[in-house]
């Protein structure tokens, strides 16, 4: 779903698809309560988390996230749990992504065809959407709420579309 308050409004799937191809840095991840609630923004991976949100124009998409910070370890030699800090630390799936206009709803699905966490493997979600300065913020959530510390919440992901990098490769080539 789409909010009418964005600057960027696409108003069919296909304007969606080109609103969203190419890749995408990630600004924040909060967990919001749901009035009447006034408890602030929850950060489920720390205000520091990065990440990068692609999505092709053949209808794949890929989203990774991790909290920074982890110190480097030699692959062979790695304990376990050095393993584990590295999978606290991390989030990420890939898959096809769907978008449908039906009664002047442009609805985007994430389906997550390969996913980290295994029970989410074949998932399909509904993502709301909207544009911000002028189609160069993408705000992402979820249709439903989820029970996050005890009250119901809504995820939002603030991602910044990235400059084409295939232009800066050709501008590197040249010089």
């Amino acid at each position: 779903m789409s909010s009418s308050a964005s600057t960027n409004h696409p108003t069919c799937a296909d304007e969606l698809r080109a609103s969203l191809v190419g890749g995408w840095k990630l600004e924040s991840y909060v967990y919001v309560a749901l009035p009447p609630s006034t408890t602030g923004p929850f950060h489920p991976m720390t205000k520091k988390v990065q990440g990068i949100l692609l999505y092709t124009p053949d209808g794949y998409m890929s989203a990774q996230m991790q909290i920074p910070g982890q110190p480097k370890f030699e692959v062979g030699k790695a304990s376990e749990a050095q393993w584990a800090e590295c999978a606290r630390r991390y989030f990420g799936y890939s898959g096809p992504y769907h978008i449908r206009e039906e009664n002047g709803t442009v609805t985007l699905r994430h389906e997550f065809r390969i996913s980290y966490r295994p029970d989410l493997s074949g998932d399909v979600q509904i993502r709301s959407w909207r544009f911000e300065e002028g189609g160069n913020v993408l705000i992402l959530g979820s249709e439903e709420p989820t029970m996050v510390r005890g009250e119901l919440r809504t995820p939002q992901l603030r991602w910044r579309k990235l400059e084409n990098n295939a232009k800066q490769d050709e501008s590197r080539a040249s010089a």
